[in-house]
């Protein structure tokens, strides 16, 4: 497998569209998968690639502890000259930390990568430290070429992040691994989503840097989707030649197991609801025109909860999970296009209870440069924190505007001016229960084609971030493209 992300990704849309001959693709779906592939070209490991899983930030798992909001330092930036690799020293196994855990002042031991901003091995006493606030970052190359110019590939590194931005290198990865973490099931593991046909889900232990495969029977082509309470992981086998998605749930120890019902012919990533218990699924309006567009699936039973989500005459899609039990859609008259793309079709902001104890409230009728959401998370009190891009615009996730949709529809900033690295912004959803989004911050209205990525892990109800820098500017610049946050409990 090649060690470039971008040619998987070509390789997968090839893939797709042999499978699809013979059938009508939906123009929709054609066009967001070569979507995909030009977002990643610009840098992105998204979470809408068939082969590469989702860039998420993701907080669920049990046994950890509750998030303490804090006002975060934002460290420097400064570049550090490469050299040959800096061994990082073996750690010893460490005690479950607690919640006032801190890193006691020991000396640290400094670790240079091509490419990387500057930072230090991850020792036992950061081990010990590491709760709530704390992430884990993956490194790779976003230009196009992994390559230095003496042909060595360029470095694909995983690094422990505190909450002051400090970087704590964690292990560098085989080269045909992608650096995506989904799941931080306990201090010292990691779990990675690979993507593509051979191995979709890998584990790596912080503590001695082993990275073992372990697919726990998933199905080829399979991404994930997000996190229960009790760690169990959600995944999503995506639809190909025609053949619906199926959804998988992989417990803490064991197979993973198909959940009840489907296959379902999805155009997206399913979402999962902050609880854990129900995916909401966006239609492939294409496949079935008379369909209201969206669906909510109750993971233990397969049971669908689709009745009374949509407004008569209308099809929508999902915008998110705004509590456990409510969903922000996107609507428009049917037969015509969701996301909308002009004020003549009805478009609005719909409210649904998924359980049909309440009919669907229009939250807000569009108007053209209205505000439609890409896919979010609840950010309390009803609203929704996503990217949003103006009505009557293409709206590629990676060129919108991080903002938070309030109960009423009226909308602030999710991120202030003075976090962002120049106007453009992507956002990424949370797939856990709770936590931070990922916003990816560049030059441009969209940002990407190689140039310096900062993430930025925010939290949107109390609007606190930690600032992950890339590397020093240049031809072999390494870029942050993917976290994990440590569970809140």
């Amino acid at each position: 497998m090649s060690d470039d992300l971008t040619s998987r990704l070509e390789r997968s849309l090839q893939v797709q569209e042999q499978l699809e001959t013979g059938t009508q693709p939906s123009p929709q779906a054609l066009e967001d998968l070569h979507a995909r592939v030009r977002r990643a070209r610009r840098g992105r490991t998204t979470s809408y690639s068939a082969v590469a899983a989702a860039t998420v930030l993701v907080v669920g798992a049990a046994g950890w502890f509750g998030l303490q909001d804090r006002d975060v330092p934002l460290p420097a930036h400064t570049p550090t000259p490469a050299h040959t690799p800096t061994p990082t020293s073996p750690v010893s196994p460490r005690p479950v930390a607690s919640p006032t855990a801190t890193v006691d002042a020991v000396e640290r031991v400094a670790v240079e990568r091509v490419g990387m901003p500057p930072m230090h091995a991850l020792d036992a006493a950061t081990l010990a430290a590491i709760g709530p606030g704390w992430g884990v970052v993956g490194y790779q190359s976003t230009g196009g070429d992994p390559f230095q110019e003496d042909g060595t590939a360029l470095p694909v590194v995983l690094v422990v992040v505190s909450p002051a931005g400090e970087l704590f290198h964690a292990v560098d990865l085989p080269a045909d691994v992608s650096p995506a973490p989904v799941a931080w099931p306990d201090a010292d593991t990691v779990v990675l989503a690979s993507g593509g046909p051979d191995e979709t889900r890998t584990v790596v232990d912080l503590r001695t840097g082993a990275v073992t495969p372990d697919g726990r029977g998933l199905p080829p082509y399979t991404l994930h989707v997000g996190n229960q309470p009790d760690g169990t992981e959600v995944w999503q086998q995506m639809s190909m030649g025609g053949v619906g998605s199926t959804l998988w749930t992989v417990p803490r120890s064991g197979a993973a197991q198909q959940v009840p019902g489907g296959p379902w012919l999805l155009s997206h990533r399913a979402q999962l609801s902050p609880d854990g218990r129900r995916a909401l699924l966006w239609l492939d309006a294409y496949l079935d025109p008379g369909g209201s567009g969206v669906e909510v699936v109750e993971l233990a039973t397969g049971t669908s909860l689709s009745a009374s989500l949509v407004p008569a005459g209308q099809q929508c899609r999902p915008g998110g999970w705004t509590d456990a039990t409510s969903v922000l859609l996107v609507c428009a008259d049917a037969g015509t296009s969701t996301p909308p793309s002009e004020s003549s079709t009805r478009p609005r902001l719909v409210r649904a209870d998924v359980t049909g104890q309440r009919e669907p409230l229009v939250v807000r009728e569009l108007v053209t440069g209205d505000p439609v959401p890409w896919f979010g998370q609840p950010a309390g009190d009803g609203a929704l924190a996503a990217g949003v891009a103006p009505l009557g615009t293409s709206l590629d996730p990676w060129c919108t505007t991080p903002a938070v949709l309030a109960a009423d529809g009226t909308v602030r900033p999710l991120v202030t001016d003075r976090d962002m690295d120049g106007a453009g912004g992507g956002v990424e959803p949370d797939h856990g229960n709770g936590g931070l989004l990922p916003v990816s911050t560049g030059p441009g209205p969209c940002p990407g084609d190689g140039s310096p990525l900062t993430l930025l892990l925010v939290d949107p109800v109390s609007g606190t971030s930690v600032r992950v820098p890339h590397g020093p500017e240049g031809p072999d610049m390494l870029n942050p493209v993917a976290a994990v946050a440590a569970p809140r409990g």
